[in-house]
């Protein structure tokens, strides 16, 4: 376990956490397509639970490699997810841009995997830590599945952590 230390008490009691996912879904073609494409796949950022993140969240940035039709992707609105087909595993950058003008975005790399001969799914969460938000910044996080209650637990190895001071 990790744990996270404040540098003081009322930053702790001050702090606002909330989990999202990055994840994809892959599933094997049933026949490889003349251009060698052998799955078809997607990828999207959502909610811990289902939590409304589209209440903070203004939109989410796609960059995949640049041998992709269109590499950048922007979604302004959920689900913020993308389909395509592919070949191969690949690692690339995800942007995901905040409502507050205090806190433009925060950037993750991520790593899809395609298994050659099988379907597969894959997630992982981040935690982001919210430190004094603003009143208003605060009522849009809460609103959308953040809470202190959060702040106080620690965070299981291999998660990830994001600090949104």
């Amino acid at each position: 376990m990790v744990a996270i230390f404040y540098a003081n008490r009322r930053d702790k009691k001050k702090t606002l956490a909330v989990v999202i996912e990055l994840g994809h879904r892959s599933t094997l073609k049933n026949e490889i397509t003349p251009g060698g494409l052998t799955h078809d796949w997607e990828v999207y950022v959502q909610g811990k639970d289902g939590a409304p993140i589209e209440k903070f969240i203004e939109k989410v940035v796609f960059n995949l490699p640049k041998d992709f039709p269109i590499p950048i992707r922007t979604l302004n609105e959920p689900p913020f997810i993308i389909k395509e087909a592919g070949y191969g595993s690949f690692r690339f950058q995800i942007d995901v841009h905040y409502k507050n003008p205090d806190k433009k975005e925060n950037s993750f790399i991520y790593d899809l995997l395609l298994k050659p001969d099988s379907n597969y799914g894959h997630y992982k969460q981040q935690t982001l830590f919210f430190v004094r938000p603003s009143r208003d910044w605060k009522k849009t996080l809460l609103q959308g599945g953040a809470a202190y209650g959060l702040a106080e637990l620690t965070i299981p190895s291999g998660f990830r952590t994001v600090w949104c001071v």
